[in-house]
């Protein structure tokens, strides 16, 4: 690499590196973008009876009800985002407003007070699809919009402390990926003996494969293009596509010997465990510092510090995703289930947002760079205010 090749590289290393991102508050508006787009979409298709459009005018709505608020709410209006979100929060309510007056001209009341809480409700979960689908399309967004000067540089992924927007992808994916495994939904029930749990290990490290290749090409095109890395982020080797294969073929491991009902008391007993080897035992200034204090890496697990013992944090982080995952998908038919459901999320939302003050301010401050207790804590905070959309109108 020629000398001018070698500026724009260490340019663009500086531009992303050396972060330390904004108030939690500003980034879970920015998440909150997203459910409110969803909201945007299905209100105006249900104001507007929609539902029928064939699909191209199906995806010319998604596009302008989803893709255009996730494109314009951290960039262009990244310095007036509470304006945006009310915006678009009032489009939401003239539509459900517009929906239940169609509903309810011409016709009798349907439902007495206390029946509308005894509606059929769908068992299907859109909001699950609907969360990973958004998480994808954030993604993609957001990491093509780092490189634009447009995009706020306190969004971008912090160095060591700190919660920046980019901070919430991986911790998502560990939970998105939590939520919906073969644990969560009950699959494995039936696995007393040995050769159960070696089908099930084989099946797992089988459908890790994909992550594990795209993870080791990865690798091969940036050493080999020589282009610009946050070698701070997983270390020179590692990289976001092998701690979820390898969190995912561990914590697999580990629920073919335990019973999958400790999932929330092993995701605890990990955070505690991991969080005092941290703070007691000099895990974390090794993690920040390396071996030497100097930052300098020696050897694959020195050069890969950050990934690999971070990786001991996601573990914990998926087990809470399998806890959560098993209460989802318990059977709800009626609207006051779906109600208390609701009402338990609340109740979670309120006691991690305690938990994540005191973590904060007592014992360490959130880093997704160490995945420490107080990011699990934050990341599982996230995650329960995208779930508390429930599309209840459509039934009403």
């Amino acid at each position: 690499m020629g000398e001018t090749g070698y500026l724009y590289k260490k340019l663009h290393e500086d531009f992303i590196d050396g972060h330390n991102g904004t108030t939690m508050s500003e980034v879970s508006t920015i998440a909150a973008v997203s459910v409110i787009a969803v909201l945007l979409r299905d209100s105006v298709m249900i104001a507007l009876s929609l539902q029928t459009l064939q699909v191209r005018s199906k995806f010319f709505l998604d596009f302008v009800c989803i893709i255009l608020p996730l494109i314009l709410g951290p960039t262009m209006f990244s310095e007036h985002l509470f304006i945006f979100v009310t915006s678009l929060v009032c489009l939401i309510i003239l539509s459900i407003f517009m929906s239940l007056a169609k509903k309810t001209e011409g016709r009798n009341e349907k439902y007495t007070r206390s029946g509308v809480f005894d509606i059929d409700m769908s068992e299907k979960r859109p909001f699950i699809n609907y969360f990973r689908a958004i998480l994808n399309v954030q993604t993609a967004v957001v990491i093509l919009a780092v490189d634009f000067t447009i995009f706020p540089r306190r969004y971008v992924k912090t160095e060591t402390y700190g919660t920046g927007s980019m901070d919430v992808g991986v911790g998502c994916f560990i939970i998105g990926n939590a939520i919906v495994s073969p644990e969560a939904r009950g699959k494995y029930k039936d696995r007393r003996f040995f050769s159960d749990k070696v089908l099930i290990i084989e099946n797992m490290i089988k459908s890790s494969i994909p992550l594990i290749v795209l993870g080791l090409l990865r690798v091969l095109f940036v050493k080999s293009a020589d282009y610009q890395e946050h070698v701070s982020e997983y270390g020179v080797h590692w990289n976001f596509f092998l701690t979820l294969a390898a969190v995912k073929i561990i914590s697999t491991v580990i629920l073919c010997i335990l019973p999958v009902t400790t999932s929330s008391i092993l995701s605890v007993v990990i955070t505690v465990l991991y969080q005092y080897a941290l703070c007691r035992c000099g895990l974390s200034q090794y993690i920040l510092n390396g071996s030497d204090g100097q930052g300098t890496r020696y050897g694959i697990l020195d050069a890969n510090r950050e990934g690999l013992f971070s990786c001991i944090g996601y573990t914990a982080l998926y087990f809470a995703g399998v806890q959560l995952g098993q209460y989802l998908f318990i059977k709800r038919t009626k609207l006051h289930e779906w109600l208390k459901f609701l009402s338990s999320l609340v109740a979670m939302c309120m006691l991690s947002l305690c938990l994540l003050w005191f973590l904060s301010n007592a014992v360490e401050p959130v880093s997704r760079r160490l995945c420490n207790a107080a990011y699990i804590v934050w990341m599982e905070l996230k995650y329960w205010p995208n779930q508390i959309y429930q599309p209840a109108f459509y039934q009403l």
